[in-house]
């Protein structure tokens, strides 16, 4: 669930927080999916607490989550309303919030997050989920006592507005009220305006402010990144729009949707466009088990891949990246689910077709398996046991595409010699008298 809190506190370089001080809010957090329109149902979601923050250090500060409420909605707007969520669910997630975590905030900026042993990435997720936007900010003086600060960023497929109310405090400003609202709009080809949209809202209100009076001392903690999304490989729940409640429900996932879009290449009743963003879209959001590659990998030798030049990039180099995916949750990975791309490769410098070796190393660098090292090699003047003269920008693309392994195998990479550059023309100038 979308559910910020560290959030509401980033990118106000005049935002304080004594150290000295425990400010506590109020949090509302509640996310709908839908598709907007009369008589159809929606699903959504709603989390109720209060947070307290209070100082360890100078920089340092800790979250405390209390008077926790998951709720969830599964009807019609305006006739149905939200109901208290199942318990075994609810009590895995009361269990993790209700441990304090630690920040660092300095400057109006919230850094590293720490959270106590055995807390998953997901509860992270609903303390700081955070994303990269183009914003516009907008400065209003509400009263003698209040600055109302207006955070807006837009994209073809998003909006985004954050609304801040600040207060002065000896410290500094403090914000009194906060309020978010993100709409994203989706459609297989993502226009604004799109057939299914997510509308997220976001309430935080200070209610008081008090000296700490004492800090409780904490358990192991382990390090969680910074407040950035952090992906998750969990069985994504996806929302399922229904015509209405008198239709059956179709069951839908990963494999379906794949085998769908597997059997559109195969009738080729797509246009190209509408495949190479499709085809992203559905790459970018599967879960990379081991099941799901294989299925994808087929569309490595579907002809209608090939008919059109974007569509069989956006098909490489698309699958490449899923390996890399798939490669993160299982260890070691198995080198069947990059050999098509392996296969490619080599048969690219056989023919010595430039285009060809150029997508197959893009590909294998999104991949970035430790296995494909050898092969890259062979692209490398000085390292290839059977050197070819290839052009600079392969040799170049050679050299990138082991940028992905170097970070998962450093030790391979850091034993590959270093390619020794030649040059059929040099041109030298005589020597000194």
């Amino acid at each position: 669930m979308r559910a910020l809190i560290l959030c509401c506190l980033v990118a106000l370089a005049d935002l304080s927080l004594d150290p000295k001080k425990t400010y506590e809010y109020k949090y509302v957090g509640q996310v709908n999916f839908g598709r907007g329109l009369p008589n159809l149902a929606e699903s959504g979601v709603r989390l109720t607490c209060k947070v307290k923050i209070f100082g360890a250090s100078a920089h340092a500060f800790m979250l405390q989550v209390s008077d926790l409420a998951f709720e969830e909605f599964n009807g019609f707007p305006g006739k149905n309303a939200f109901n208290g969520a199942p318990e075994a669910g609810r009590h895995s997630f009361s269990a993790q919030l209700a441990r304090p975590f630690a920040f660092e905030f300095a400057g109006g900026h919230v850094g590293d997050i720490q959270a106590p042993t055995g807390t998953s990435d997901t509860v992270v997720n609903i303390l700081g989920l955070h994303g990269l936007c183009q914003s516009n900010y907008a400065v209003e003086e509400a009263a003698d006592t209040e600055m109302i600060i207006t955070q807006k960023g837009d994209s073809i497929v998003s909006t985004v507005k954050y609304v801040y109310t600040l207060k002065p405090s000896a410290a500094g400003a403090v914000i009194s009220k906060a309020h978010a609202l993100e709409l994203q709009h989706f459609s297989p080809f993502n226009v604004k305006g799109g057939s299914f949209k997510m509308q997220a809202t976001k309430e935080l209100l200070l209610l008081g402010v008090t000296d700490t009076a004492t800090v409780l001392p904490l358990g192991p903690m382990l390090p969680k990144g910074n407040i950035v999304y952090k992906f998750v490989n969990n069985p994504a729940n996806l929302p399922i729009m229904m015509q209405n409640l008198d239709n059956p429900i179709p069951k839908v996932n990963d494999a379906r949707i794949l085998r769908f879009l597997e059997l559109r290449f195969k009738a080729g009743d797509l246009s190209p466009i509408e495949a190479w963003q499709t085809l992203l879209l559905a790459f970018n959001h599967l879960q990379a088990t081991p099941e799901l590659v294989e299925t994808a990998k087929e569309f490595l030798t579907i002809p209608f891949s090939k008919s059109d030049q974007f569509v069989w990039h956006t098909v490489m180099l698309a699958y490449g990246s899923l390996v890399y995916k798939h490669c993160s949750y299982y260890t070691p990975c198995p080198v069947t689910a990059v050999q098509p791309l392996l296969d490619m490769a080599v048969d690219s410098l056989k023919r010595v077709n430039e285009e060809d070796m150029l997508l197959a190393l893009k590909a294998l660098g999104n991949a970035g398996h430790p296995a494909s090292i050898k092969t890259i090699m062979r692209f490398l003047p000085g390292v290839a046991a059977n050197p070819v003269a290839l052009p600079a920008r392969v040799q170049s693309a050679a050299v990138q595409a082991l940028r992905l392994i170097a970070t998962r195998d450093p030790h391979s990479v850091r034993r590959t010699p270093p390619p020794k550059h030649t040059h059929t023309h040099t041109h030298t100038s005589p020597p000194p008298p």
